[in-house]
């Protein structure tokens, strides 16, 4: 599976994985790595950005 296409399958055994760790770091009463709310954001913003430029690159500089 290359990185662009990403099954719907994936994405929820991740999400699910990482809904049951956090249950489990609950439970135990362990911090989370997380960093915080902001720090998630920048990993969201880098990630769109690292999709966004090919796509944006793709579709206004056709090779």
């Amino acid at each position: 599976m290359n990185d662009q296409a990403v099954s719907s399958t994936a994405v929820l055994l991740a999400f699910g994985t990482g809904l049951a760790v956090g249950v489990v770091f609950s439970l135990v009463k362990l911090p989370s790595p997380a960093p915080p709310f902001l720090g998630l954001i920048g990993l969201v913003g880098m990630f769109t950005g690292q999709r966004l430029w090919p796509y944006l690159m793709s579709q206004f500089f056709h090779r």
